[in-house]
């Protein structure tokens, strides 16, 4: 007579490698989001000075500003 658990059930070990699977990724997500937060730019003064160059370079370069175009 065969044995009655030779192998294991094919349903069973595609659910386990599923959430293994599943548990590696939310691994790899968290360990990427607490690397990000370690590496992320929090200076209050280099984000405010970030901001002020942004808000130039929207308005028009600093060359142009006070300056009237010229017309032929």
């Amino acid at each position: 007579m065969p044995k009655k658990f030779a192998n294991e059930n094919p349903k069973v070990v595609a659910a386990r490698e599923r959430k293994a699977a599943a548990k590696k990724d939310e691994q790899e997500k968290k360990q990427k989001a607490a690397e990000d937060a370690y590496w992320a730019d929090d200076d209050k003064l280099v984000n405010r000075k970030q901001q002020r160059r942004g808000r130039t370079k929207a308005h028009g370069s600093s060359e142009t500003k006070g300056r009237k175009p010229k017309t032929c």
